[in-house]
């Protein structure tokens, strides 16, 4: 049976086929013109000739989180430019744009007042969390003489270079800076296309970072401001953010006004030794006679066991214990004996006493528990509280824990019921980022609880699309081959 169309149906028919041709044309032409990944690496760049929204992102958000008073110029290093004023508000989010592994930081800045002996921030990225005030995670300064630039590893210490340059250049002449960075080799930072400084290094940089943008007191997930004796605007331009460390000459390139041309492939594989050095050391599988625990049983039962309090000194102190490996114990000291940390911004040792980070107390709840795991640099000896009626606490030796580690784990041969222990720092202010309990045993999850099982099935969550902006955010924390 044939059935056929009235004339006003088949009128509806044909528009309805123009207007769908019309959107499928639409978007083909879209996805043409749309912009292409300029080259291998590149996450991020900001040219102003689409204003404030970046003209590429690789996954990032283009548009910025914080926008006030700041211009855009047409005398810019190329093209357009942006001009901030000395209490400028700007910043990009770094989920996407931005990796704390390595990358490098390439732009073009132009003091456009003079400069003296004060020192003031040109640039900096910051952590999504963290036990300072600033939370800054990467600063480029001018240092009154020159430039610093560094990135701060995940054990509060700061991988630094610092470079005189003399003279100056104008007010009105445009300086290109290049910051690369990689946790398995330090840091380069290039001045006008050439290597000024250097700091070879292997630290675990991994981290969750917020935001990023120029100058600005501090740009972190509680506040963006400039404000105070940080008022020190300049001019910007071509920011670019890549998710490797850049060659001399792809920066010599950047820095005349080109693209960054042939980069360096980044392809990491468990079978080479540098990648793999990383991953063992970032996740404690570095010690071959000390491997994580071994679960050779049919069926084991873990319970996690939360420590709710902990002090140091009268200091009640729960960043080493709050599940976010970039927050720690102790705080963070500004005259710091870690390296790199003590500069010109003298800010107040930040939340904690000036006798913290000797030892730390960590009161267990009345349960029992028998394995312990610790992330963070600090070292030296963890003990048990032990007390009798009438008499002082007495310390009982669990373990040493060994200098120069990330991640430790720590099975105990017996269990032992709540109580204190308590951790000596063999050298103040080496953190703790994370200690966590266990009771780790035989056997199934108990009876008579309520429990919640998941599948995984292959099928499009038909709300996935509610919660997209936030997976898309969450996803931009890690590498993509992470």
């Amino acid at each position: 049976m044939v059935s056929r169309l009235k004339p006003n149906q088949f009128v509806t028919s044909i528009i309805s086929f123009i207007i769908l041709f019309t959107f499928a044309a639409l978007s083909l032409v879209a996805i043409e013109i749309n912009p292409k990944k300029p080259e291998p690496g590149l996450l991020f760049y900001l040219s102003g000739d689409k204003g404030f929204k970046s003209d590429y992102t690789a996954g990032g958000k283009p548009e910025p989180n914080f926008l006030a008073y700041v211009d855009i110029i047409k005398d810019g290093a190329k093209g357009p430019g942006f001009r901030c004023a000395d209490k400028q508000l700007l910043s990009y989010w770094a989920p996407g744009n931005i990796y704390a592994e390595r990358g490098t930081l390439s732009f073009y800045w132009r003091s456009r007042k003079p400069v003296g002996k004060t020192e003031f921030p040109i640039f900096r990225v910051g952590y999504a969390d963290h036990s300072s005030w600033d939370m800054v995670w990467l600063r480029i300064d001018y240092n009154g003489h020159g430039f610093d630039a560094f990135v701060t590893d995940a054990n509060l210490a700061r991988v630094r270079v610092s470079y005189t340059l003399a003279p100056f250049p104008a007010q009105n002449k445009w300086i290109h800076l290049a910051l690369s960075w990689d946790e398995t080799c330090g840091i380069r930072f290039y001045v006008n296309g050439k290597l000024a400084a250097k700091k070879d290094s292997v630290v675990v940089l991994y981290a969750g970072l917020d935001q990023f943008g120029p100058h600005s007191r501090i740009i972190a997930p509680s506040q963006v401001q400039s404000a105070y004796n940080f008022q020190r605007g300049g001019d910007i331009d071509e920011i670019r953010i890549y998710d490797r460390m850049l060659s001399d000459g792809n920066i010599l390139r950047l820095a005349k006004g080109g693209s960054a041309g042939d980069v360096p492939k980044l392809t990491r594989s468990l079978n080479n030794p540098t990648w793999e050095s990383e991953w063992l050391q970032r996740y404690g599988w570095n010690r071959k006679d000390d491997l994580p625990l071994v679960l050779n049983q049919q069926s084991t039962r873990v319970r996690k066991v939360e420590i709710q309090d902990v002090y140091d000194l009268k200091r009640w102190w729960g960043k080493g214990t709050d599940g976010i490996r970039e927050t720690t114990w102790p705080g963070v000291y500004n005259r710091s004996r870690l390296p790199g940390r003590n500069d010109y911004f003298q800010l107040p040792d930040w939340d904690c006493y000036s006798l913290s980070g000797k030892s730390c107390t960590f009161f267990m709840p009345q349960e029992p528990w028998n394995h312990l795991e610790i992330s963070g640099a600090a070292w030296g000896r963890m003990s048990l509280l032990v007390s009798e009626k009438g008499q002082a606490e007495k310390e009982k030796l669990l373990f040493d824990r060994p200098q120069g580690q990330e991640k430790t784990f720590h099975q105990l041969a017996e269990q032992v019921p709540g109580g204190k222990i308590k951790f000596t720092n063999i050298e103040q202010e080496m953190p703790i980022g994370e200690l966590s309990a266990y009771q780790v045993e035989p056997g199934k999850e108990p009876s008579g609880v309520l429990t919640l099982s998941y599948s995984l099935i292959n099928k499009t969550n038909e709300h996935q699309s509610r919660i997209e902006p936030l997976i898309k955010f969450i996803d931009g924390r890690y590498l993509p081959d992470e």
